[in-house]
């Protein structure tokens, strides 16, 4: 007996002392949990503070299957159901039959509000390996509410509520490329949410927590607690009435025209702040059906004759030609060796005005000609052709410039109208932008500020001016210049943006046609165009300012697929609506220009 009891003691000694901490962990995980305290995600509004996105409180629904097992939990459910009470339930089944029928009750009870036939329920519960099972993700506040006093009410328990949140935008198929989302798992994915996700994420807190054997917490033994922190606010340049109207404008011609692709992007023209951006086919943000990509800085294209302001703008420049410097555009047919180019129209002689209201390409690499090579190869690289913007959007693109020691006489004057180059439709209204704002290329951005939860401003965007192109007389002479391709004053017969007018207003900008590469190999598909117009309004003093480009449209018959006959009157429409909202001042009351067709 001695020898018995001194064992006895050497194995208490030996679990008491040498094992406690080691039991002691094994106790604490049966008891002890760490629960997460989600934070919430930051919302996004547009520059005059209308919700754009924002987190919603949302529960997700468990099952802790070592609860629902338990007998006095068990007992307590099928007492509540039977009207009986515990011990007379205790008398009446033995225990397995308890814990099923109580199973049994709660699948009943819990199955129709969580969307699930009973049998689905019940081998869910059955099937999974997991102590918790997610019987159901995403409930929101008032079926929480419905839930949680349903279980109340029948003494059901083991079911349990985790908050969280889920990311809820008000218009899910309104910019949709620019805010991007959040998946499910709470990832930020593209757009706005993924650039700037370390603001508007947060940082999740939890508690410690001790239940005891009926499941409910231990107040008492409350472990440590971290606060979640909230995530701050970000406020966008977007400008959610000018984006409806751009919205509106695409989706008619996305039905008119049924082309491949079309986007549209409109900046501030002093500050290169973006003040709309659409782009179709575009995609929902509740469904994530449709196509994300983000066509006005992930597409690149060869602009045409959108590109010919770098020539004019470097010619000008250097004082190399004037508004009224003639130029001989060799009547549609020019070649000079292996150099061969042409014109849809036989021009003759035209001022450097002219060149550019009819769009000539003749005319135009003549110009370029006076620069030559090199010069005309460092105002594109001044423009920022080939070089991503750095705006605040996942996968942009930086287009394609050649280097120049690639260049050959026919090369030279392909990219001097437009071929040989590739920009996106961002870069593209971003030049036009630096002639716009008297010849400084700015940095294009969405982010206007940030604020905490509280309100405090954390961070706050500046314009910001990446060099200075052109001088303001030479940007000047070239908003002037781009105005007569709009309204045609001085100009013999039609011009290329007569479709872009508005009335009322003076209207500055250019057309862009051009055949449309071949994806799949060298050379252009037949018959198939990216056309495009950008342009501003009014046009000595701009306030709105945009590009509408359009991959591949259809048109009847009797209309040509042109910059001018397709993207300009998209620019008229956008711009009239716009000119309304913002309530600008009309300053012009000549007549329209007569309409021409390229």
């Amino acid at each position: 007996m001695v020898a018995g009891f001194s064992g006895l003691s050497v194995r208490l000694i030996y679990l008491h002392v040498v094992m406690h901490e080691e039991y002691l962990d094994i106790a604490k995980q049966a008891q002890q949990r760490r629960v997460p305290l989600y934070s919430s995600r930051g919302s996004i509004f547009d520059r005059h503070g209308e919700l754009l996105a924002s987190s919603q409180r949302v529960y997700k629904v468990v099952a802790d299957r070592h609860h629902l097992a338990n007998y006095d939990i068990a007992r307590r459910g099928v007492a509540k159901a039977e009207g009986i009470s515990m011990r007379e339930v205790a008398r009446k089944y033995d225990r397995e039959e308890i814990k099923d029928r109580y199973l049994a009750r709660l699948v009943r009870v819990i199955a129709r509000p969580l969307g699930y036939h009973g049998w689905e329920l019940r081998q869910l519960i059955d099937e999974t390996d997991r102590v918790d099972v997610v019987l159901q993700k995403h409930v929101e506040e008032d079926k929480y509410r419905e839930l949680r006093d349903l279980l109340t009410t029948e003494r059901l328990g083991g079911v349990y509520f985790r908050p969280g949140s889920r990311r809820y935008y008000p218009s899910p198929r309104t910019l949709t490329h620019v805010l991007g989302f959040v998946n499910h798992e709470g990832e930020a994915q593209e757009g706005i949410e993924k650039q700037m996700d370390a603001m508007l994420a947060g940082e999740d807190g939890y508690r410690e927590i001790t239940r005891g054997p009926s499941g409910k917490e231990i107040v008492a033994h409350r472990g440590e607690t971290v606060e979640p922190l909230s995530g701050h606010d970000v406020r966008l340049t977007i400008d959610m009435g000018m984006q409806n109207i751009v919205e509106a404008a695409l989706d008619e011609a996305w039905y008119e025209y049924r082309p491949e692709k079309i986007c549209a992007v409109f900046l501030d023209p002093k500050t290169s702040a973006v003040r709309a951006m659409a782009s179709r086919p575009h995609f929902d943000l509740e469904t994530r059906e449709g196509n994300r990509r983000n066509l006005a800085v992930a597409d690149t294209y060869e602009p045409g004759s959108t590109f010919k302001i770098v020539t004019f703008s470097g010619a000008l420049d250097k004082g190399l030609v004037s508004r009224r410097t003639p130029i001989n555009c060799h009547n549609g047919k020019y070649q000079d060796g292996a150099l061969v180019l042409g014109d849809g129209y036989p021009y003759g002689d035209l001022t450097t005005e002219g060149v550019l209201a009819k769009s000539s390409n003749i005319g135009s690499y003549k110009v370029a000609a006076q620069l030559g090579k090199k010069a005309f190869f460092e105002y594109m690289m001044a423009f920022g052709f080939g070089t991503p913007t750095g705006i605040e959007l996942t996968g942009e693109a930086k287009g394609i410039v050649h280097p120049l020691d690639t260049w050959n006489l026919t090369s030279f004057s392909r990219n001097s109208i437009g071929y040989a180059v590739s920009v996106t439709p961002l870069q593209m209204v971003n030049a036009l932008a630096a002639v716009a704002n008297g010849g400084q290329l700015m940095r294009p951005y969405l982010v206007e500020s940030v604020v905490d939860s509280k309100g405090r401003l954390i961070s706050e965007k500046k314009p910001e001016a990446v060099r200075r192109i052109m001088s303001e007389r030479a940007a000047g002479e070239l908003r002037k210049m781009l105005r007569t391709v709009v309204d045609g004053e001085g100009i013999e017969g039609v011009v290329t943006g007569a479709n872009a007018a508005v009335e009322g207003y003076s209207v500055g900008g250019k057309t862009g046609t051009a055949r449309k590469v071949n994806p799949d190999g060298r050379g252009y598909l037949a018959g198939r165009y990216v056309v495009s117009f950008m342009g501003f309004l009014p046009a000595d003093d701009p306030k709105i300012l945009g590009i509408i480009v359009v991959d591949d449209p259809q048109t009847h018959s009797s209309v040509a697929r042109y910059g001018g006959t397709v993207a300009a009157p998209i620019f008229s429409r956008i711009a009239k609506e716009a000119a309304a909202y913002f309530d600008l001042e009309p300053d012009f009351s000549g007549a329209l220009a007569k309409r021409g067709d390229r």
